[in-house]
């Protein structure tokens, strides 16, 4: 069968590997996204899992954080057997994933309202400012005798 060995630092991690078929996994992934859902959403991780196709059944081998400078190895090979995986987990349930959803929902609202706020202090800073530069040029205009320039909208 089809595996990977996975690798960090020259240490191995695990050999992950599907009997029949299935879809596999193995990769590096940096997550710094607005979106953080219900908890922080900054990662920098190596895994690898897969899906058994048939009993739709999800498998984990590891998932283990990284630092930069880190040499993360991925190898390929045809192996009889693979490593037992760490963890197993049946579809995921839609009661679960409706409130895994709404959690996000909501924290990506709140994200969104507070960002929504300093927009509008920074708009409200900006209009400020242009009123006074524009009172500035408007009281040098008249003492200079020119006459200022009326602007249609």
């Amino acid at each position: 069968m089809i595996c990977f060995d996975v690798k960090k630092n020259g240490e191995r991690l695990c050999l992950a590997g599907i009997n029949g078929k299935c879809v596999l996994s193995a990769h590096v992934t940096f997550v710094d996204v607005i979106d953080p859902g219900p908890r922080e959403r900054r990662t920098l991780e190596v895994a690898a899992g897969g899906l058994e196709s048939d009993t739709k059944v999800h498998l984990d081998w590891v998932r283990s954080d990284i630092s930069v400078g880190d040499c993360i190895e991925i190898v390929v090979v045809d192996a009889e057997s693979a490593d037992p995986p760490t963890r197993r987990s049946g579809p995921t349930k839609p009661k679960e994933f409706i409130s895994d959803t709404l959690g996000r929902i909501r924290a990506r609202r709140k994200a969104l309202v507070s960002e929504l706020k300093d927009i509008d202090r920074n708009e409200a800073a900006y209009v400020k400012q242009a009123k006074s530069l524009n009172k500035k040029r408007g009281q040098a205009d008249s003492s200079s005798g020119k006459k200022k320039p009326t602007v249609r909208r």
